[in-house]
């Protein structure tokens, strides 16, 4: 059903890691086929207990303009987070297809709502089988101060993908991310598991917790979570 637009999902970055912070699209996908169109509505929170007063509300759009181009955008909403504004953030951003398995992705965070410097991100995804087991691969370098305040964001997904059957995939998300100005003492490791569900051929919904299991300065202790509404069009 998904393979074209979606081909498989990854848990919004949920604590310190900023992975897919940086990305448009708040699921690991390689670019969609000429004319395919995919929408997210999203939400996050750092703890269960913060659902509804400080949770991260995220609306995703995304377009195929031929078989190698994907373009999108992504529109942070503060309306249950209020720590936030209203309009909180703004990713626009594409992917470019380098064959089946791979694609460079380049995406730009607007200075706009709560965001008072522009952010540009370049990354490389990639898919590779290894132990018989599909691992999805996203490595991304984020700069200027939206997205890094000094230096530079080093960001790495690594998940392992098993379909449990052919309505539930398991997605095993590794999230490590550091800055170049003290790579030690900005090193996270965050693990997301989290899972596909199918509710019919165009529509998916994601769930999954978010655990930061290593920090080089302060280790957050909450266990973070996420469920989110994926549709192709």
């Amino acid at each position: 059903m998904r393979k074209p637009i979606i081909l498989s999902a990854a848990l919004l970055a949920l604590s310190a890691s900023s992975v897919m912070a940086q990305h448009y699209d708040p699921f690991f996908s390689l670019n969609g086929e000429a004319g395919s169109k995919g929408v997210t509505a999203a939400l996050a929170a750092g703890s269960a207990s913060t659902i509804g007063d400080a949770s991260d509300l995220n609306l995703a759009y995304k377009m195929g303009i031929n078989d190698k181009l994907e373009v999108g955008a992504n529109i942070g909403l503060g309306v249950l987070n209020e720590f936030s504004s209203s309009f909180s953030t703004l990713l626009i951003g594409a992917k470019y297809g380098l064959g089946d398995a791979r694609a460079v992705s380049v995406n730009l965070g607007a200075p706009i709502g709560d965001a008072e410097d522009p952010g540009l991100s370049i990354g490389l995804m990639n898919v590779q089988e290894l132990g018989g087991m599909t691992v999805n691969q996203h490595l991304q370098i984020g700069l200027l101060k939206g997205f890094a305040a000094a230096g530079a964001n080093i960001d790495l997904l690594l998940e392992p993908v098993e379909e449990i059957n052919d309505k539930i995939i398991l997605y095993v998300d590794v999230l490590v991310s550091t800055n170049t100005d003290n790579i030690a003492d900005w090193m996270s490791i965050d693990l997301a598991p989290n899972l596909d569900i199918m509710l019919s051929d165009t529509m998916v919904i994601n769930a999954g917790i978010g655990i930061n299991v290593y920090d080089g300065i302060i280790r957050n202790e909450d266990i973070g979570v996420s469920v989110a509404l994926v549709a192709s069009l």
